[in-house]
């Protein structure tokens, strides 16, 4: 039970951390090209 509950909030942080990462490299191409959404 522990270990699972350890995994689960381990893959939501390493989610979290692709996320910050892809929303930071819009940002750094938002300046040489128009925002895609």
């Amino acid at each position: 039970m522990g270990s699972y509950s350890v995994g689960l909030v381990w893959g939501y942080f390493e989610r979290v951390n692709v996320w910050a990462l892809t929303q930071q490299n819009h940002c750094m191409q938002l300046s040489s090209r128009v925002a895609i959404f």
